[in-house]
């Protein structure tokens, strides 16, 4: 069976990961509040900003752009935030 946590970014109980999906303080971010189904979301969303952006993941400044939109999609911020203060 499955754990469940409140998603943040749907507001519904959803599946959890068991590990995080993303490396560093966004990964653990997402472990503790975003669900799998929010995660396969944003993966779409990245996909259409690649593709309409042109973007590269190989690029480091594509990869950052990528970031940031990632941390906004999903309502990361705060959560970012607490983490750097513990």
């Amino acid at each position: 069976m499955h754990t469940k946590i409140m998603c943040q970014h749907l507001g519904s109980l959803q599946t959890r990961f068991d590990e995080p999906p993303y490396p560093g303080k966004i990964g653990k971010v997402v472990l503790q509040y975003i669900s799998q189904e929010a995660w396969q979301l944003w993966l779409e969303e990245q996909t259409k900003l690649i593709n309409e952006n042109r973007l590269s993941p190989l690029e480091h400044d594509d990869r950052k752009q990528l970031e940031q939109k990632l941390i906004h999609y999903l309502g990361l911020a705060g959560y970012l935030d607490e983490i750097q203060q513990k």
